[in-house]
């Protein structure tokens, strides 16, 4: 199975460095959200993410992060990840899965 990698548009400066994603915003069932900074992201760090394949119940699919290309685009830094869960066989890491959030140890990383 061949692995599908993702370039996450990780506008962490803005998005994710206010901490104010909270739960309700992302229909996830936890209380606040831990926003993981950029800074904690590595090569390596294993996590999963949300998204819809098919309905609307999100499913878990895992990842695996293989690097950061920091100022990708003007104040935008990406976070690269490649996964092989199968769900994505078909359908591919980035097609429709703007805003399904990735966590990684537990917390929000974009």
């Amino acid at each position: 199975m061949a692995s599908k990698l993702l370039s996450v548009a990780g506008t962490l400066a803005a998005v994710l460095a206010s901490g104010e994603l909270r739960a309700e915003a992302l229909d996830i069932a936890h209380e606040d959200l831990e926003v993981l900074p950029l800074s904690e992201v590595s090569t390596g760090q294993r996590g999963y993410g949300l998204t819809t394949f098919q309905g609307t119940e999100p499913e878990r699919f895992e990842f695996e992060v293989i690097g950061i290309n920091r100022n990708f685009l003007p104040k935008m830094d990406l976070i690269l990840v490649k996964s092989d869960d199968p769900k994505l066989e078909v359908s591919g890491f980035w097609r429709g899965m703007s805003g399904s959030p990735l966590f990684i140890d537990g917390k929000l990383a974009c």
